[in-house]
């Protein structure tokens, strides 16, 4: 067919030159008939030419390779680049010899078109000639497991394998007692003949279908619960009766300080397995029935507990300890150190807020200079000469000048109450 149209086109080429010579030689001499004539030759040449340039561009195409380029190329390329180039009559035919090898192997040992066994490439043939292409093959005996993909699961895997022709399939589960539900029933590992199978696989390998494998898969602890979506929301005891309905039974309340009673008792939070969840959980993921739940929620009640055990605190003596005279005066006492200091009122001095008091500590006339509450006082007046205990927090020293005008520095505190003996 090619040399065909090759003719059909060399003789419309032929035919156009011919009929234009003799369409500008009648058209000299005036003979109206020739010209008449050499006209409709023109145009069945014009017809001729231009119908085997299309049909030649429509049936007719180049080999992209020549005979020898196509050996050694992976079949797949091959019928890949054929079919790029408009062949549509390919035929395979496999030497089924290899054994224990990858997908690169498959390679092409001869390319016959039509009848032709050599030839160059750009060579041209009709799109529809016989290409039978010759390559190597496993034999049947063999099967392209191909890459196993993450998650699987395990019967998608297993029906693959026996679809393939594998029979020596084994499956060993893995327990899992907290994980997402996807979790469950997916593929952990395989093994092929003794061997991690990605140790063995790369690209695609091919394996005898006798090939001993093993699956192992996770499989979700028949007593693990599958939590639904949860938002963190509402009221703490609807959260906390729904966990218990689901069967959770170790559920641990955390109240939430808050100064006023508006949101008291909403859930802020919840931990489960240490995950800190402030909007909604994790749906759809499963835990053992023992797993630590931790609702946190806001509990006005906590803080005025709180409130009043710091105030009875405040007020209990044995939170107050003494410390060394030696060690306040060089200002070694940290300030905020809770401290009692036992001793004699030697200077009461009124002010509008607070009452100032010099007690004298012991025989040495060392002072210490303290402060009281204007309000505490007086409920609670103390003059010069009283035996008092303070309880109160240290402020480290104190500078202030004497009525000589002089100044004088000495430890110093914030009396909380006292006690006169």
């Amino acid at each position: 067919m090619v040399v065909l149209f090759q003719i059909l086109r060399f003789v419309g080429l032929i035919g156009i030159v011919i009929f234009i010579w003799l369409l500008i030689r009648y058209k000299k001499l005036g003979n109206r008939k020739y010209i008449k004539l050499a006209g409709i030759g023109e145009v069945i040449s014009c017809t001729l030419f231009f119908s085997s340039l299309f049909f030649y561009s429509n049936f007719i195409t180049e080999i992209p390779y020549s005979s020898e380029q196509f050996v050694g190329r992976h079949k797949d390329e091959v019928v890949k680049e054929l079919e790029k180039a408009g062949f549509t009559n390919i035929k395979l035919k496999p030497d089924k010899s290899l054994k224990k090898d990858s997908d690169e192997k498959r390679t092409v040992s001869s390319v016959v078109v039509g009848n032709q066994e050599k030839y160059q490439d750009k060579a041209n043939f009709d799109k529809n000639i016989k290409i039978v292409i010759a390559y190597h093959e496993f034999l049947d005996s063999y099967a392209k497991i191909g890459k196993i993909s993450e998650n699987v699961s395990v019967k998608e895997l297993e029906g693959r394998l026996k679809s393939l022709g594998f029979n020596e399939i084994t499956l060993m589960q893995e327990i899992v007692k907290t994980g997402d539900n996807s979790r469950n029933g997916s593929v952990k590992e395989v093994s092929i003949n003794g061997q991690e199978y990605y140790s063995v696989y790369h690209k695609s390998n091919y394996f005898p279908k006798d090939s001993k494998i093993n699956i192992t898969y996770y499989e979700k602890d028949k007593d693990a619960i599958t939590v639904p979506e949860l938002k963190i929301s509402g009221p703490y005891t609807e959260l906390e009766n729904k966990l218990k309905e689901l069967g959770f039974t170790n559920i641990k309340l955390e109240p939430i300080e808050i100064i006023t009673d508006i949101n008291d008792y909403e859930v802020k939070y919840v931990t489960i397995e240490g995950h800190k969840y402030e909007s909604e959980t994790l749906s759809n993921h499963f835990y053992t029935k023992d797993t630590e739940i931790v609702i946190g929620y806001n509990d006005y009640s906590f803080y005025q507990e709180k409130k009043r055990t710091a105030e009875k605190e405040k007020l209990e003596p044995s939170s107050y300890g003494t410390v060394s005279y030696d060690a306040w005066n060089h200002d070694e006492v940290a300030k905020g150190t809770k401290v009692q200091v036992a001793g004699e009122i030697v200077q009461v001095s009124r002010g509008l807020v607070d009452v100032t008091l010099r007690i004298r500590v012991d025989d040495s006339w060392n002072i210490i200079y303290a402060t009281v509450p204007r309000g505490y006082f007086d409920s609670n007046i103390l003059a010069e000469d009283d035996k008092v205990t303070v309880y109160g927090t240290a402020t480290g020293l104190t500078t202030y000048e004497t009525i000589f005008g002089a100044e004088k520095t000495l430890p110093s505190m914030t009396i909380v109450f006292y006690t006169r003996h």
